[in-house]
């Protein structure tokens, strides 16, 4: 995603604590969106294909979803 859009950047969130993506790295820059937790969204289709959720173009499909936050 980073490198396909020239205003996104990795950053950190640090507040607010509550926040669930506190302390972990995110890409930052989007318009529509405060920022991406791309550790986390992975994670989460990780677990659905352990689950038996099994699509091969989920990973792409993420993507085209999060580029309209752009």
């Amino acid at each position: 995603m980073k490198s396909n859009h020239s205003g996104l950047d990795w950053g950190v969130v640090f507040k607010p604590k509550s926040y669930v993506s506190v302390n972990r790295p995110v890409i930052t820059g989007m318009t529509k969106q405060k920022d991406m937790d791309v550790i986390r969204i992975v994670l989460n289709k990780m677990f659905a294909v352990l689950k038996g959720q099994r699509n091969p173009n989920a990973l792409f499909d993420i993507y085209h979803m999060w580029e309209e936050f752009i």
